[in-house]
């Protein structure tokens, strides 16, 4: 039997649920795979292999875990260095995980995987990925860029229109403009997601209907008092 170590700074005990996951999915759920330990702590996954299907169903299930279980926390650290507030940057992560939902990598990656780990019977996944996954790393990199741009490209058509702000009878709230290209509608508890929603968007103008008997009335002077320049 073959054995290969599997290093990340990731918590391996994930790396370990994840391989095992990704394995049986290859059909190859007998393969062991264990997080080694060095006094008391864990050091790295290993894998036993013993023939050429296992090692490719390693490889597949490697590929597999940096290309599609990781994408995430991937994106999630590579938004965390823009300069951006928290809500920006989730709202930037949110829209980067919708657009890269559909993603499959090219079968290159894992035959590329297979041919790796026939000269190496280690891998540190974090160096795989910096430094023989290059291609990956830039995908992934443009598309939070095009991302954010789109979002910078939304508030920039909103600073050039008019919102509409309408407080109903009922004490609900709905955000909306002229042409009516978009409708929010907010719950009557929720008056401080309207005024972070009005901040957002930050249109050239606001315009504010009060249809709600006074019920709404502290809303009306908060929205009245931040946006009655507009």
């Amino acid at each position: 039997m073959q054995l290969y170590s599997v290093a990340s700074d990731l918590d391996l005990n994930d790396i370990e649920k994840l391989l095992k996951r990704r394995l049986a999915s290859r059909e190859a759920e007998g393969i062991p795979v264990t997080v080694e330990h060095s006094k008391g702590f864990p050091t790295c996954v290993t894998v036993g292999i013993e023939n050429e299907r296992e090692l490719a169903a390693l490889a597949f299930a490697i590929t597999d875990v940096l290309l599609l279980d990781l994408r995430y926390s991937s994106y999630a650290d590579m938004i965390e260095r823009y300069r951006l507030d928290e809500a920006e940057k989730k709202k930037l992560f949110l829209k980067v995980a919708e657009a890269d939902s559909d993603f499959e990598y090219e079968p290159e990656y894992a035959l590329n995987m297979i041919r790796y780990l026939k000269e190496n019977s280690r891998i540190d996944l974090g160096g795989y990925y910096d430094f023989r996954l290059r291609k990956e790393k830039i995908r992934r990199s443009e598309l939070i860029d095009v991302c954010l741009a789109e979002l910078e490209s939304g508030r920039e058509e909103f600073r050039e229109r008019e919102l509409y702000v309408v407080l109903n009878p009922d004490g609900s709230t709905t955000i909306t403009d002229k042409e009516e290209c978009f409708k929010i509608v907010c719950a009557p508890d929720s008056d401080d997601g309207v005024e972070a929603i009005i901040l957002d968007l930050d249109p050239a103008a606001v315009t504010l209907f009060d249809f709600s008997f006074g019920v709404k009335k502290s809303l009306r002077e908060r929205i009245e008092k931040l946006f009655g320049g507009r």
